[in-house]
């Protein structure tokens, strides 16, 4: 739409603004993404880390079965659901805490464990301290290294413990897509349970990384509380359900600051996505088959640095022309958090996730044609 279309729609219409919203009769139709106004439904999420397949057709069909029992609290369909989580990690009712969203059980952990000094293992976006600043700990981070392609060292963050009482990290990095090497992180975990240090393990990744979890090893002790979603890998945001998975002395601590309410919709789409073989296979070649083409042509291109990922995000660093690939990719409509905002990368980083093949192909062109 021209800026003469949209004065003369804004002459016609009652607009609210905002920094980010234009809102015509109280619906938002066009978004801010920083060089100007566009559609929403042409905005192109580049950083959300949400499969680009969204939902399964299966788990579409049983939302719009559930439907019919909104006015209802989840009772059969929350007992199916403890029941799959049980055969498939071997977990009863109280090794399980559900929430409905990631978010919530991030929040959650300090606020009930109250520590005084949290570390954030890093790249990490900036939920982690949110969190812990939000209960009044001191908070610190590590980074991994980045001459090393931002390969956690499990002995440097076993350095950075002494005086500890809880610490965030994620595999894969939510920030590098990169996985933690197992063995490496399972002795990571012994030493921090060792030294009495509390270990936040946010899985919200896991699946595209084609890595089973840490589930059963957790239930051996107090201090892991391992995390995972539907959010990210099953194309779930809107109806997301988060759980947490730790002992049953942690896990009834964390149950005890409060309840939440699952809903009926949330539970059918998980308990369904979590059956749904044929859809997570395709999700897992989709991501592969594009996230090699990403990769390739990236590597290739002058005046970017690409890092190795494990599952479907991917961090670029840009050489120069960072203003003008910025503004190139906003024009465009691609919408991303800027690494700017996250401690010890900066500006000339640029963090996506896969998408959908056609804008894949677009972010590619617009790099190329910038550099």
């Amino acid at each position: 739409m021209t800026g003469e279309g949209l004065r003369m729609t804004f002459s016609v219409f009652s607009v609210i603004r905002n920094r980010n919203y234009l809102s015509i009769n109280k619906e938002e139709i066009f978004v801010y993404t920083g060089e100007c106004y566009l559609e929403r439904n042409k905005i192109i999420d580049a950083s959300s880390g949400i499969s680009p397949l969204g939902p399964s057709k299966k788990v579409k069909a049983a939302i719009r079965k559930a439907v019919k029992n909104i006015r209802n609290y989840p009772g059969p369909e929350l007992t199916r659901l403890i029941r799959l989580f049980s055969s498939k990690y071997g977990l009863s009712e109280k090794d399980i805490l559900l929430a409905n969203s990631r978010k919530e059980l991030i929040y959650l952990v300090p606020a009930v464990f109250r520590p005084e000094r949290v570390l954030v293992f890093g790249p990490a976006p900036e939920i982690f301290e949110d969190a812990a600043s939000f209960s009044r700990a001191e908070v610190s981070y590590l980074n991994a290294d980045e001459h090393s392609g931002f390969t956690a060292d499990a002995g440097v963050i076993k350095q950075h413990l002494d005086g500890t009482d809880l610490l965030f990290i994620a595999n894969p990095n939510l920030v590098t897509g990169r996985l933690t090497d197992k063995i490496k992180l399972r002795e990571l975990l012994s030493f921090s349970v060792s030294a009495n240090v509390r270990v936040v393990l946010d899985e919200s990744l896991i699946e595209f990384a084609g890595e089973g979890s840490h589930c059963d090893d957790v239930l051996k002790t107090d201090n892991v509380i391992v995390l995972r979603t539907t959010a990210n890998f099953y194309g779930l945001p809107g109806l997301e359900l988060a759980y947490a998975v730790s002992s049953q002395k942690t896990l009834a601590d964390m149950k005890s600051r409060g309840y939440w309410s699952i809903n009926n919709l949330s539970v059918e789409a998980a308990r369904t996505a979590f059956k749904d073989d044929a859809y997570k296979k395709l999700t897992k070649k989709y991501i592969y088959e594009e996230k090699k083409i990403l990769m390739n042509v990236l590597r290739r291109q002058k005046g970017i640095t690409c890092y190795d990922s494990d599952s479907n995000v991917i961090l670029i660093k840009l050489d120069h022309q960072t203003d003008k690939i910025y503004k190139s990719l906003e024009r465009a409509g691609f919408s991303f958090k800027h690494c700017e905002d996250i401690k010890g990368l900066g500006k000339s980083f640029l963090r996506f996730s896969v998408m959908k093949h056609e804008y894949n192909l677009k972010f590619l062109r617009i790099l190329g044609s910038c550099l």
